[in-house]
């Protein structure tokens, strides 16, 4: 894994982290009433729950995953919902990167450009589009 201060200084280039889901997903209903997105185990969290959840082994953690790629939050939104026999049909959310304290954010899969956030991600809004990503 990257060295902490070497994770926050590769996303200064970058805005928003992306998460993709189906639109069935519980987490559309926290997004539209809360603007936030909750960790499924809150509490389970540390260095083995990180691990296990960036290899997908066990994603019922106190951590949600983000990309800096629009384009793969859509990708695994739709694995996710075929996956699950779902209707197919997804929803992209947002939050800005600097609207994340730095102690928060670990590594995931570098071949998803992901992203662990620990805990309730906060100010969580919906991406319509590319265009309306590059509307700072």
């Amino acid at each position: 894994m990257l060295a902490e201060a070497n994770l926050i200084d590769s996303l200064q280039d970058f805005t928003w982290f992306y998460r993709g889901v189906p639109e069935e997903s519980p987490e559309l209903r926290d997004v539209v009433e809360n603007g936030e997105v909750r960790p499924r185990r809150p509490g389970n969290v540390g260095e083995y729950a990180r691990y296990c959840h960036s290899i997908n082994e066990m994603t019922d953690t106190g951590y949600t995953s983000w990309t800096i790629d629009r384009g793969i939050a859509e990708e695994l939104a739709r694995f996710a919902s075929e996956q699950a026999g779902l209707s197919g049909a997804i929803v992209i959310f947002r939050v800005r990167i600097d609207s994340i304290d730095d102690s928060r954010v670990f590594e995931g899969l570098a071949g998803e450009d992901e992203y662990l956030v620990e805990g309730i991600v906060e100010g969580v809004a919906f991406s319509e589009g590319v265009d309306d990503d590059n509307d700072e």
